[in-house]
């Protein structure tokens, strides 16, 4: 069994480089939304979800050797010096080398870093769980005939910060360490006993039925325009977007910017993928790339 996916995305304007970045694999998908706020957040974005799957491992183990056990101290402690070095080393990957002739406003900016959204999904086919986790308002959503029936982490259009939670790329950048901390904190092993479809910080452990479920991943901009609080509009625009995806690059891209057009969705990079989980036979891998 793997994922089958399709994705597209497309750039807020011409003149802006899209800071979105995907990585769709057969196990893990993960989508981040660089800040452009940050200084070539789209690199640091790209670093984030080509390394997902670094990330996940160092949050997944070690596994208790009794499944209701919670992890102890000890165990948490190591996990999160792992994960904090592995962190550090995608952060120097990340970093560039300042030209001796860059304006000094280019150096600030550079001082601060990149700055992105992380989301990750990884479904486990020996339990029918499906885990997903998202630092910042990039979302997940499940869905069955084109209705959410679970949307994380943000539940509401109303809901989106102003100055959502991000990753940043400076070692010397607290709040990267605090988030990794909290992300740790909140992430338990695959074989606990984490309530289903209880949402422990950043994390969140549903049932998924690959046999009726999709699974809807969404930058902020297509996020919060699917979140209507009209059920029945969300189910059309949920609809809407499926279809564009899936009928190719300029369907989705003429989708988006209509929308911006008549306001219903804020001028941004916007980035959507559609998952669904099948037979490895039958199973193949698109990713569609609206031009600005």
């Amino acid at each position: 069994m793997t994922w089958k996916h399709l994705s597209a995305t497309l750039s807020k304007s011409e003149s802006d480089p899209n800071e979105d970045a995907m990585c769709l694999s057969a196990d893990l998908l993960s989508i981040a939304d660089g800040a452009s706020s940050g200084f070539d957040s789209g690199r640091w974005s790209r670093t984030l979800v080509e390394n997902a799957r670094v990330l996940v491992e160092c949050l997944a183990s070690p596994i208790p050797s009794d499944p209701c056990e919670p992890p102890t101290k000890a165990s948490r402690h190591q996990r999160f010096r792992v994960l904090s070095r592995r962190f550090a080393e995608l952060q120097t990957r990340a970093s560039t080398s300042p030209s001796p002739s860059e304006p000094w406003y280019v150096s600030e900016a550079r001082r601060r870093g990149g700055a992105s959204t992380f989301a990750v999904a990884r479904y486990w086919e020996e339990t029918g769980m499906l885990d997903v986790w998202a630092i910042g308002d990039t979302c997940w959503f499940i869905v069955r005939e084109d209705v959410i029936q679970r949307s994380f982490p943000i539940e509401d259009a109303g809901k989106f910060p102003i100055q959502p939670r991000l990753l940043r790329s400076m070692p010397s950048n607290r709040s990267s360490w605090s988030r990794i901390g909290d992300l740790l904190r909140s992430f338990p092993p695959k074989n606990s006993s984490s309530p289903s479809g209880k949402k422990l910080g950043f994390f969140l452990r549903v049932d998924f039925k690959p046999a009726h479920d999709r699974l809807v991943g969404a930058t902020d901009a297509v996020a919060q325009w699917l979140l209507h609080e009209n059920v029945d509009v969300r189910k059309e625009r949920m609809t809407e977007l499926i279809q564009s995806i899936e009928r190719g690059p300029t369907s989705f891209q003429e989708l988006i910017e209509a929308q911006r057009e008549c306001g219903a969705m804020k001028r941004d990079d916007s980035t959507a993928l559609v998952a669904t989980w099948e037979p490895k036979a039958q199973s193949d891998v698109s990713t569609l790339e609206a031009e600005p």
